[in-house]
């Protein structure tokens, strides 16, 4: 009689098979997860360099970034923190196109601008409290950016008037 002996197989053994494929998922959620904030780093980079400040709301602590600064701050973007952006300039379509890129704006202040630069923050995602500081802004261009930005909290303060 043979008896043949099969060894119990251990709760954590697996297959080089299932390793492989378990590093090979890792390594692509990684490189998505590096190349998003990577886009996101450029994207405030220009923003910074077009005249725009931003600050990074930590829970902790907050970092303002000046206009023109040349200092990239990745580790902030891979972390995917909230920011708030102030823009003094004129918004155009550069400008426009990188708000867009950029997500989980917490917060976007455009000041003095007018009716044309609107146009170029319909592709901004997400929630965002929207405030425009401006006396040239219409009603109707508040009105036709919320229709586009449905999710957006715009808000229009005349800075003659109410601060």
């Amino acid at each position: 009689m043979i008896v043949s002996f099969r060894p119990a197989r251990r709760w954590l053994q697996f297959s080089l098979r299932t390793f492989l494929v378990a590093v090979t998922i890792g390594c692509v959620w990684l490189g998505w997860t590096v190349e998003r904030a990577r886009r996101r780093s450029q994207a405030i980079d220009t923003i910074v360099n077009e005249g725009g400040a931003l600050v990074y709301d930590d829970d902790d602590e907050l970092t303002f970034v000046p206009p023109g600064a040349p200092k990239s701050h990745f580790w902030l973007d891979l972390k995917g923190i909230p920011i708030k952006i102030v823009i003094n300039e004129t918004v155009n379509a550069p400008l426009g196109l990188n708000l867009a890129r950029v997500d989980n704006i917490q917060e976007l202040t455009l000041v003095d601008s007018v009716d044309s630069d609107l146009e170029f923050l319909e592709g901004i995602r997400g929630k965002v409290d929207i405030l425009l500081r401006s006396e040239q802004i219409t009603g109707a261009a508040v009105e036709r950016l919320r229709k586009r930005l449905p999710d957006a909290k715009i808000t229009l303060r005349r800075p003659g008037r109410n601060g």
